[in-house]
């Protein structure tokens, strides 16, 4: 089993996707809340089993993502009181700092070949990123009466700033598809968390339910196809090469 979804693990996890995405997109119909909100709590424990079948390691701060990433699925799915919402999307922002955390010291190393021009480019789409966002903050201030919540979006939307201008700069300085994926993923929970917050505090509509959901499992491929292509560049080491290294150096 494990050995028949490592050759057809590209097919299975696009199939996995396009899967979830043609039910979400099924409830425009019924409008089902339960269904799709179902389908976004089982999405990372799909995931996961997906990863384990295939005998992928994951790190503490990935497992950790998806921790909280699952745990704010689910205070969204069972709780619909406004204070669970709030608990929700603070699991969220613990996700996103576990990714930050994970994924920063990464981008460093591979932005050790940068250039001025490169530098001076990224922070001012940073500097023009953060008046975009100020802006945004400025209009949901008056939306969002609690402070909490106010600041768990600020929170959010600036970790997803960061994280959108590193990857955005990886890719100027490797011209790599594992960094387009990862700015995708970026670039589809920032619309997810517009969506959602739109719906919650601005206006609600059932359409915004199914774009939150979209964008939120087309961040999670995104984000776990790069995983899987990190994985693939990173080559293991069997234990007899480590045994035959380190008796050449002994004897050396």
């Amino acid at each position: 089993m494990k050995k028949w979804c490592q050759t057809h693990s590209g097919n299975l996890f696009v199939m996995l996707f396009l899967l979830m995405a043609l039910v979400i997109g099924s409830t425009y119909f019924t409008e089902k809340l339960l269904v799709l909100r179902l389908v976004l709590l089982s999405s990372i424990p799909l995931y996961f089993g997906f990863y384990v079948l295939k005998g992928e390691r994951l790190s503490i701060l990935i497992i950790s993502f998806l921790l909280f990433a699952f745990l704010g699925n689910a205070f969204s799915a069972i709780f619909l009181e406004a204070n669970y919402v709030g608990i929700s999307n603070m699991l969220y922002l613990l996700a996103l700092m576990s990714l930050t955390f994970n994924f920063v010291p990464q981008f460093k190393m591979q932005l050790q070949n940068r250039n001025t021009w490169l530098i001076v480019y990224l922070l001012g789409m940073f500097a023009i990123g953060l008046c975009f966002l100020l802006e945004i903050s400025h209009a949901f201030r008056a939306l969002i009466l609690n402070d909490i919540e106010f600041y768990v979006f600020v929170f959010q939307a600036l970790i997803l700033l960061v994280l959108g201008v590193l990857s955005f700069g990886v890719y100027l300085n490797t011209q790599s598809h594992s960094a387009i994926r990862f700015l995708m993923s970026i670039l589809c929970f920032g619309f997810a968390l517009g969506v959602n917050y739109v719906s919650a505090f601005y206006l609600y509509d059932y359409i915004f339910e199914l774009l939150n959901g979209l964008f939120y499992i087309s961040g999670l491929y995104f984000v776990l196809k790069f995983l899987l292509t990190q994985n693939k560049a990173i080559p293991q080491k069997s234990i007899e090469d480590c045994e035959v290294f380190y008796s050449e150096i002994v004897y050396a």
